[in-house]
């Protein structure tokens, strides 16, 4: 084992700074009584809070300060940043496509993938009854209608469990578009998003008396 390796973030903490990040107002300072706040709301413990402010994980509170300056500058510079979203600081990767695709994976694929893994009996047995109940429509225009999207459903459930069928093809095949355009807007850089106002949001860290000093 590495002995300069450092240790890896908890989850816990990163739930934290996460919080820190997105739900403090972009223009307020991080004060206290906002780590407070976000302690609170995140349901940590002050003596697990203070072992994560020290030794190794110290560096994971200088990145945040970074990120948040980062945000700030690009609100100052536009007058809105999107929710949810950090500049990548100079050389660094942008990946927010690949963030929003990966998201866009789990809402689609991964759940019809899922439902056939864990119950493929249960998924064989809707469809053998919606083909059944064809039988007792009794209009054609409504017979073929259903027929259409019974064959459109086994046809995704198919191509959802094949592995040689890539996400972007499985999408497209679908009629669903590799990403929303304008939810890509939201998160590139340079592109107009969702405003962040600079007042709290009720979302936020319980409200905007705490956060102030």
């Amino acid at each position: 084992m590495n002995k300069h390796r450092q240790p890896p973030k908890p989850r816990d903490l990163g739930l934290l700074l996460w919080t820190l990040l997105y739900r403090v107002p972009v223009e307020e300072k991080l004060t206290n009584r906002w780590i407070e706040a976000g302690r609170q709301r995140c349901r940590m413990s002050r003596e697990r809070l203070a072992s994560l402010r020290e030794g190794a994980h110290a560096r994971h509170w200088k990145r945040l300060h970074e990120r948040r300056a980062r945000r700030l500058s690009y609100f100052r510079e536009h007058g809105e940043i999107p929710d949810g979203w950090t500049p990548p600081a100079p050389g660094e990767q942008d990946r927010s496509k690949q963030v929003l695709a990966m998201q866009l994976y789990w809402k689609t694929r991964a759940k019809v993938r899922a439902k056939s893994r864990k119950r493929p009996n249960a998924v064989a047995a809707k469809l053998t009854t919606a083909y059944r109940a064809l039988s007792r429509i009794r209009s054609k225009a409504r017979r073929q209608a259903a027929l259409d999207a019974l064959e459109a459903r086994l046809y995704e459930q198919v191509l959802a469990d094949s592995p040689s069928v890539s996400f972007r093809e499985w999408l497209e095949i679908q009629g669903l578009k590799t990403y929303s355009e304008k939810e890509y807007q939201r998160a590139s850089r340079g592109r107009k998003g969702t405003k962040r106002s600079s007042k709290p949001s009720s979302h936020g860290t319980r409200s905007g008396r705490d956060g102030k000093e």
